[in-house]
């Protein structure tokens, strides 16, 4: 962890661990800086989130959020292993279907949004994090007040109730995943994007 903020300069997020098939040695990665996994990721890099908004505020969950998989199953994100698992993604029109991850990404941050929602679900997450929202559009979790999810049968809008800021002492590490094709997942339920947005603060459209 030290070689890795030494080599971004000291800003803690900007480094990044990219597990993928054929990057830094196969399965599991070592640090490397953001900027150099995203080219070494060729087109795919493009559309990466591991860079965030910021450097500082990459959008991630926490280890422990659960990714629902391609047979119905759960698996914590933190567990998710690159070109192994696949996962259930979603298109614009809100059909589902079964996507491998083709990309995993680490940052260290500094804080994090403990965001409660109308179902008593509660999601550990950055605040710049895309949730599909409406229509063709993803906006960040720290200013939406919906979200959407699926149950397994059908799509349901989910009101937000409360944020609140958690800052650990020493930081905590989060993850996000890329996905082939869509480029989306569901965490804890929610139908979340790994696209960036352009510009970074403006919304994600579909």
């Amino acid at each position: 962890l030290n070689a890795a903020l030494a080599e971004s300069n000291g800003v803690v997020a900007s480094s990044v661990t990219l597990q993928s098939v054929g990057l830094n040695g196969g399965l599991g990665g070592t640090p490397v800086p953001q900027s150099a996994a995203a080219a070494a990721q060729g087109t795919v890099g493009d559309a990466l989130s591991g860079a965030g908004s910021t450097p500082l505020t990459p959008p991630c969950f926490t280890y422990d959020t659960w990714v629902l998989l391609y047979d119905g199953s759960r698996k914590q994100i933190g567990d998710i292993k690159v070109g192994r698992d696949s996962v259930l993604a979603f298109d614009k029109d809100g059909n589902v279907s079964a996507a491998k991850v083709i990309g995993k990404w680490e940052h260290l941050v500094p804080e994090y949004l403990e965001v409660s929602f109308r179902n008593g679900q509660k999601t550990k997450v950055t605040s710049n994090h895309r949730y599909w929202v409406a229509d063709t559009t993803f906006a960040p979790i720290g200013e939406t007040p919906v979200v959407k999810q699926w149950d397994g049968r059908e799509w349901e809008t989910v009101q937000v109730v409360a944020r609140r800021v958690i800052r650990p002492f020493q930081g905590v590490f989060v993850y996000n995943l890329t996905v082939e094709t869509f480029h989306t997942y569901f965490a804890n339920g929610h139908a979340v994007s790994n696209l960036k947005p352009e510009p970074p603060e403006g919304p994600l459209e579909y």
